[in-house]
């Protein structure tokens, strides 16, 4: 008995995005694969702060004119806020230096789970957005983190588990 092309198809598709899942955070793959529905959480506070991490760091050395723009705002403050402004493609190719092309999948989808990462901040309220409608209508957004701290990178990665 002959297999349908309908699901030839999807098993083709299943298997391209399990593809991209690896090259864009293969230790999550990995650690997604092991565990259950429950601890899913535990992926998206390891996105968090590998976002964080980032950020940071660019704002110390800010080499990547136009692509993302970074400003520390009442940064000797007990929870001083680092805004950025940025397409988020134009992050995701920066955050992974394996994207070729901001016009990619891979990109395309590390955008996604940015933005997804994003969003779970924002309801934690770590993060809030001020993107106009006409910047956000060409992708362009505005966020401003508020940390614990802006010299010592592992506070705020600490202080991000205990929320």
């Amino acid at each position: 008995m002959k297999t349908p092309p309908r699901e030839i198809a999807e098993k083709g598709i299943k298997a391209i995005e399990e593809y991209f899942q690896r090259q864009i955070f293969p230790e999550e793959v990995e650690i997604e694969e092991k565990t259950s529905a429950n601890n899913r959480g535990n992926i998206s506070l390891k996105r968090a702060k590998k976002l964080i991490e980032f950020l940071i760091n660019y704002s110390q050395t800010n080499d990547e004119g136009g692509k993302l723009s970074t400003e520390w705002i009442e940064r000797n403050s007990d929870r001083p806020q680092l805004q950025i402004t940025t397409n988020l493609r134009e992050l995701a190719c920066l955050l992974n230096s394996e994207i070729s092309s901001k016009n990619s999948n891979q990109a395309n989808q590390q955008k996604n789970q940015i933005r997804d990462t994003i969003n779970r901040l924002k309801k934690l309220e770590i993060v809030t957005e001020n993107s106009e409608a006409s910047d956000k209508s060409k992708g362009i957004r505005s966020l401003i983190f508020s940390l614990w701290d802006s010299y010592k990178k592992e506070e705020n990665l600490v202080q991000l588990e205990l929320v």
